[in-house]
């Protein structure tokens, strides 16, 4: 790769940075009441470590993938594996629901059940965005800096997730 062929990401758009912004208030809301419930979970079924080791590691990648990709010649490579990674991601999180659902896991079950499901589903709802934005870059021209900027959002609430309900 040479000098010329290095592109130099711009700022991520205003409007994104404020989503984030007001989109983690939203997470730290959920996060809080998972976390004052969680100890009550008593006799709940547990999320898997290792399915919970390797979704984070999906998404770590999409971070790895972005930050790479922005300051390239080839972004759009890296929205779309980006997108599959994030296609991965919800596949696991469909294998993780139905295992905890067969053990027995609903919202009906505890608090500490339905706050687990709704968060990990909210944020799962946000890795639909991120693959659907991700999508949108690969195969359209643009910057990619903005879906950057909401990936690695939604990546390091995740490995909040990952720490405290997982581990």
């Amino acid at each position: 790769m040479t000098a010329e062929s290095t592109v130099t990401p711009a700022p991520a758009p205003l409007a994104m940075k404020v989503f984030v912004a007001s989109d983690a208030i939203t997470f730290v809301a959920l996060w809080v009441v998972a976390a004052l419930v969680s100890p009550s979970a008593g006799s709940d079924p547990g999320p898997s470590v290792g399915m919970g080791a390797a979704m984070t590691s999906c998404l770590l990648a999409v971070s790895a993938s972005f930050a790479l990709g922005a300051r390239s010649a080839r972004p759009r490579l890296a929205s779309l594996v980006a997108a599959v990674l994030g296609m991965a991601f919800l596949a696991m999180t469909a294998i993780e629901y139905r295992e905890l659902f067969a053990a027995g896991l609903s919202p009906q079950r505890s608090l500490a059940a339905a706050s687990f499901l709704l968060l990990t589903g909210f944020h799962a709802a946000h890795v639909v965005a991120g693959v659907v934005l991700a999508t949108r870059r690969a195969l359209f021209v643009g910057p990619v800096e903005a879906t950057a900027l909401y990936w690695h959002f939604v990546d390091g609430i995740w490995v909040v997730i990952f720490v405290g309900l997982y581990l």
